[in-house]
């Protein structure tokens, strides 16, 4: 027992005392064979290259491989391509998208985990590019009485000429069997019906116990429409110093960003969580005064209720325009015509509007026209029914949507829009009667709780009602007229739209927006009044400068004499001035005359004929007072060039605000042919020359010009 007791403890202690030796000589001896045994392995002749290559090749044979490469499945079938087995034809109809539209907007693909994900502001996206210019013409307004008695009128006539038309509509079923039928009688534009038939003016200008008038003859046909807006005598027409503004909305990237905002946050609805302009605020800046730098309000008069708004929008646009004389087309694309942001054209009597009314980056509605003329025509929307919003920015949607000018596809009907829909009404078409149409548009239709009346040829505008109003471009236009503006001062001018506000919506919970949006809408809820968003103020428009009532053309140059030493260049320049005369009527005139440098183009011309009757009649008068306030201050060109060619004339100019621009002989040719034209002499007996256009034409201006007392 004892031995064997020493023995137990003499293993213990060799343990302890050589453990770690013994530990250390067996992973020394491990490690002497792994290291022993690798030196043993055979190594590879593959190189990083050659690996690289036969990727290489492998990727090459693929690209070029065909079926035509393919093992034949009999001699190689398990390399072969399969043959697919032969499925008996199946009939297969088309799938109609139309089947599986949702009336509820329901998602289909709707995920699966409801988003969690807090509702936050969108960034506010500001107008963009404003443009603009001055001007000074004559503006037609009516009084409140003078517009109902219209309004009456125009429905009487619309009522008038349905009975008429439906006559024509039964007289043309009864001759059915005749060969090749009635027709139709086409226009008014024969009788007293047309704008050109005696409408404006009675049935011809027919005179009174003093005979010819000698003072008067017809103009040439070659301006129709192109003189402002048509009058009718009870108008009240005085000279307005205005200043246009115009910028873009980039409505499609405000779309983009409110998509990204709401799209996975609670509470998203599709229809209500989109961008909805309201209007906007305007401000300007007096430049070249001790005011300069210094930002004041714009405000809009409501001409009823001797108001001033201080906010754009389809109301404030409405109450504004109200006493306006309809009959101005807005040029603009209608697509690009935004009911709350867009202003229409002011009703400036003998001043016709031209591209400078539109933005630069917007077409025209001819232009669009013009693209589409090989295009199937779409179908006119009806204009919607519906009320004056009570507030300037209540109801937080559209007030009103335009249609087509001149008959085109009208616009403002249809729901939805690739950018959104929002509700509100359409004005009337303006153009009827016109070239024997219906009669005037319903430009007031939606006051009396109807539409509008058509437009003239081919349909116009939709008339007023209620509806959608959709957005189909990328981007709107804003447009606004400021008439509070002097002449001879110089302005600039910003713009800060307002967007309804989706988070502060009372069916959006309180609990559903993040700390910014949730503070600001608290806030936002202790105040009264419309709850909207603003955007930041846009960059500011160049210089507008308002010029007096006035237009200057080149019509000539003469070079300075070059055997006199101190000899001066002329010019002879087409002036155009606007006056209105003792009856309230708008009066054009319209002359060339010879100035030489460092001339003030003001001037009176004796025994002058001008233009009146919006363009339609030539009246001689003892004198007319041109005042353009405009200075010449350099001319250039006339010089020969060859045999028959002289070098174009152009003249600098400075008007009374102090803006330097140059007028050219090139641009100005059609003004100055035009003139000619018009005003050229002719031979014309008693009683005039008489255009008439046929039963169904709308060109007879009655029996001819027989004197008229005036």
């Amino acid at each position: 027992m004892k031995a064997s007791a020493k023995n137990a403890g003499f293993a213990k202690a060799l343990l302890l005392n050589h453990g770690e030796k013994i530990g250390m000589l067996i992973f020394g001896g491990a490690a002497a064979w792994l290291l022993y045994a690798s030196l043993g392995a055979e190594g590879t002749d593959q190189k990083p290259g050659n690996l690289t290559d036969i990727v290489q090749t492998a990727n090459s044979n693929i690209s070029r491989f065909t079926a035509a490469d393919a093992p034949d499945p009999a001699e190689d079938p398990e390399m072969a391509i399969a043959v697919a087995d032969t499925w008996e034809a199946q009939a297969a109809n088309a799938v109609d998208p139309k089947a599986y539209d949702s009336p509820t907007n329901f998602v289909w693909d709707a995920g699966v985990v409801p988003p969690i994900v807090l509702r936050r502001d969108p960034l506010l996206l500001p107008a963009v590019n404003l443009e603009g210019f001055g001007g000074t013409a004559p503006l037609a307004t009516m009084d409140e009485a003078t517009r109902k008695r219209r309004e009456l009128e125009m429905l009487r006539k619309e009522r008038e000429n349905e009975k008429k038309r439906e006559l024509e509509r039964e007289a043309n079923r009864t001759a059915e069997g005749d060969p090749g039928g009635r027709g139709g009688r086409g226009g008014r534009g024969a009788g007293r019906g047309g704008e050109f038939g005696g409408g404006e003016f009675g049935p011809g200008f027919r005179g009174g116990a003093g005979g010819v008038d000698d003072r008067r003859r017809q103009a040439p046909m070659v301006r129709r429409g192109g003189m402002g807006v048509a009058l009718n005598g009870d108008e009240h027409v005085d000279l307005e110093s205005y200043a246009c503004v115009t910028a873009i909305v980039p409505v499609e990237d405000q779309w983009k960003l409110y998509k990204d905002a709401f799209s996975d946050a609670l509470g998203y609805s599709s229809q209500r969580d989109m961008p909805k302009y309201l209007g906007y605020f305007v401000e300007r800046m007096e430049v070249g005064s001790g005011a300069e730098g210094k930002w004041t309000p714009v405000k809009f008069k409501d001409p009823v209720k001797n108001q001033w708004l201080g906010v754009v929008s389809g109301a404030s646009i409405q109450r504004s325009t109200q006493n306006w004389v309809p009959g101005m087309p807005p040029l603009v694309d209608g697509r690009y015509f935004h009911p709350e942001l867009t202003f229409p054209l002011p009703p400036m009597a003998g001043k016709p509007f031209g591209r400078e009314v539109v933005h630069s980056e917007v077409p025209l509605q001819m232009e669009t026209d013009a693209k589409n003329a090989n295009e199937e025509d779409l179908p006119v929307d009806e204009g919607p029914t519906g009320d004056t919003p009570a507030d300037l920015l209540g109801g937080g949607g559209v007030d009103r949507g335009f249609g087509g000018e001149m008959g085109g596809r009208g616009f403002g009907g249809r729901p939805g829009g690739e950018y959104g829909g929002f509700s509100g009404r359409g004005y009337g078409g303006e153009f009827g009667g016109e070239m024997g149409g219906r009669g005037f548009g319903g430009e007031f239709g939606g006051e009396m709780g109807g539409r509008g009346f058509g437009g003239g040829r081919g349909g116009g505008r939709p008339g007023m009602g209620g509806g959608e109003f959709q957005i189909t471009v990328p981007q709107v236009m804003v447009r606004f007229f400021d008439f509070s503006v002097q002449q001879g001062k110089r302005y600039r001018y910003r713009v800060q739209l307002l967007l309804e506000d989706p988070n502060a919506d009372p069916m959006v919970s309180i609990n559903h927006l993040d700390k910014e949006a949730k503070q600001r809408v608290e806030e936002q809820a202790k105040q009264k009044g419309t709850k909207f968003r603003k955007t930041d103020w846009s960059e500011p428009s160049k210089i507008i400068s308002i010029p007096a009532a006035g237009e200057v053309y080149v019509a000539s140059v003469k070079p300075a004499p070059t055997r006199t030493a101190n000899g001066e260049p002329s010019v002879e320049l087409l002036v155009k001035s606007y006056d209105i005369d003792e009856n309230n009527r708008a009066r054009q005139a319209e002359h060339i005359m010879p100035f030489n440098r460092g001339a003030v183009l003001n001037r009176t011309v004796d025994d002058i004929e001008i233009l009146e009757n919006g363009g339609r009649t030539l009246l001689t008068i003892d004198s007319f007072d041109f005042k353009t306030n405009m200075t010449l201050l350099d001319i250039e060109g006339g010089e020969k060039i060859g045999r028959d060619a002289a070098a174009p004339g152009r003249v600098l100019l400075m008007d009374a605000s102090g803006r330097l621009f140059v007028q050219d002989e090139f641009s100005s040719k059609s003004e100055v042919d035009m003139h000619k034209l018009i005003f050229a002499e002719e031979e014309r007996g008693p009683g005039g020359g008489e255009f008439r256009g046929g039963r169904g034409g709308g060109m007879d201006f009655g029996r001819g010009f027989e004197g008229m007392d005036f």
